[in-house]
């Protein structure tokens, strides 16, 4: 086989090559950067346990008329969740500080950073709840999300840091999922009217 010919095999099974890839990729999605992406994104997230992914997802579809109505309360209730996952945290951390004196600038390190993400939290639930009730005029509003998962206990490692036991990086990651995921089951459980029960 002459060099030319090789090359114009070697062009033939790249094109190919293309062709089936291009016929074999199955559904795409919806669009980056869509309401259908930051809605099915949003729904990942919860799932994931990430509900600070998840408000972020609900809160670009807050002004989109096709997603507002069921993004709006759901994003409503993590935020709450959120804030009382972290003015929790704050407290505990805040207990922890006047426990160990010899570590209380590294536990108000910690009060001062969940406290200001809390304060985060609730401004932008009330800037939900504002925008919601000054559009929705309905008696009942659709939460069109499933219950998630997780616990609302508060995790062990908790306690010691209200007994001024600063955690490792870590663990301090995980408390604070725990304790936010605890916050979000909270928020829904209260605004299903069921109070603390879960």
């Amino acid at each position: 086989m002459t060099a030319s010919s090789q090359r114009f095999v070697l062009v033939l099974l790249m094109i190919a090559c293309m062709a089936l890839s291009a016929c074999s990729s199955g559904p795409s999605g919806p669009t980056p950067g869509s309401p259908a992406f930051y809605w099915s994104a949003a729904q990942q997230t919860f799932r994931n346990g990430d509900h600070v992914k998840t408000a972020n997802n609900l809160a670009k579809l807050a002004k989109n008329a096709e997603y507002a109505a069921k993004a709006q309360p759901w994003e409503m209730v993590v935020n709450a969740g959120l804030a009382q996952g972290y003015m929790e945290l704050a407290d505990r951390y805040e207990s922890g500080g006047r426990a160990n004196r010899g570590a209380a600038a590294a536990f108000r390190t910690q009060v001062s950073h969940y406290r200001s993400v809390a304060n985060a939290a609730v401004l932008q639930f009330t800037e939900s709840i504002h925008d919601f009730m000054d559009k929705n005029k309905d008696d009942s509003i659709t939460l069109a999300f499933p219950f998630p998962s997780g616990t609302t206990a508060e995790p062990g490692q908790v306690a010691r840091v209200s007994k001024g036991v600063m955690p490792s990086d870590a663990e301090r990651g995980s408390i604070e999922k725990a304790m936010l995921e605890r916050g979000v089951l909270l928020s829904i459980a209260n605004v299903a009217g069921a109070g603390t029960d879960v």
